[in-house]
């Protein structure tokens, strides 16, 4: 119910899972979704289905080989909602078939790392179409075909890592790798840098994916990781948009300013306030998913804000200047 907090400390399971490891897909009915964590060291996986108004463990199946404690590992539904793959050092990549009605699992296949002696963690991401499946382990950067009769013939090495050391001492190694809104996969690199690499060009085979090392400088550093994402957009729409232009960040202000909102918690409208803020800006409000349910040019220092029918729950509000400035705030609607 967006953000509304309903119910809290509701243990909803008890066992032992694999720290850091979890994915989900929508379900076949479009409105659930299936929620999936993998027993530690074993090869069975828990099966969550996530409803409206609970959460409950409804399957377990064990399936495929088993993967050892050896650092990171990675579980990824494909965009399309037919597979699940799970990238580890040990055991490469196990790839499935999955029924989005059933949630079951079928067709184990695998494709094992070259080398994985150095490695310690694994990570994976399919591409846009859902065909590849792209592999790092740190060194290097493997394409998989997931249409090829098995998936060692269709194997590809993309990239070994350069070498290049930021500050002559942290590692830009291969790392995380996570589809943007754009249809490029971004990925960390396993030191703590500003950099990320980027496939350009995923759904196209081989070397013409267009890989390129620290693509991107971003303005802070970051730790490895990057947002474990599902695709909100299944049998709605494409899961990105390659037309979109190259992602981008506002400049870090001196200053950023807080709107005041009045009342707050609010009921059918409020009152947004700040002084000094010109007539040509845009006020913005964000639901707790992400999406922009009102854009509105601001009026003044108080301006009325009318949130008759919005669905109860938490909204970010976001208010910017032809100059970028920037200013914002957060409302609580009942």
């Amino acid at each position: 119910a967006n953000g509304l907090v309903k119910e809290k400390n509701t243990l909803i399971f008890n066992g032992q899972v694999k720290d850091c490891e979890m994915h989900a897909v929508k379900h076949a009915n479009g409105t659930d979704w299936w929620l999936f964590f993998p027993q530690y060291l074993t090869n069975t996986y828990f099966k969550f289905l996530v409803q409206a108004d609970t959460i409950s463990l409804v399957d377990t199946q064990a399936i495929g080989p088993i993967v050892p404690f050896g650092g990171g590992t990675v579980l990824k539904f494909s965009p399309d909602g037919t597979k699940l793959a799970r990238f580890s050092r040990e055991q490469g990549i196990l790839l499935w078939d999955f029924d989005r009605e059933t949630g079951m699992l079928s067709n184990t296949r695998q494709w094992l790392i070259p080398d994985s002696t150095h490695t310690f963690v694994a990570s994976g991401e399919f591409s846009p179409d859902s065909r590849f499946i792209y592999i790092d382990n740190t060194w290097h950067l493997w394409q998989v075909d997931t249409w090829a009769p098995e998936l060692q013939d269709g194997a590809t090495l993309i990239a070994d890592y350069d070498g290049f050391l930021w500050k002559d001492f942290f590692s830009t190694g291969f790392q995380y790798m996570v589809i943007g809104p754009d249809c490029k996969i971004y990925m960390s690199t396993d030191g703590t840098t500003p950099f990320l690499h980027v496939i350009h060009h995923p759904d196209l085979p081989g070397t013409a994916c267009g890989f390129e090392q620290r693509a991107v400088q971003l303005p802070a550093v970051n730790g490895q990781c990057l947002p474990n994402k599902v695709n909100y957009r299944l049998d709605t729409g494409p899961v990105c948009d390659s037309t979109l232009s190259t992602s981008f960040f506002l400049p870090v202000q001196a200053e950023v300013r807080l709107l005041e909102v009045s009342p707050n918690p609010a009921r059918g409208q409020f009152q947004v306030m700040l002084p000094d803020f010109g007539l040509g800006s845009t006020l913005s409000v964000i639901d707790i998913s992400g999406r922009e349910v009102a854009r509105l040019p601001w009026t003044g220092e108080t301006m009325n804000v009318t949130s008759t029918g919005w669905t109860p729950g938490l909204y970010f509000l976001n208010l910017y200047d032809p100059q970028g400035r920037y200013a914002s705030g957060r409302v609580m609607v009942e």
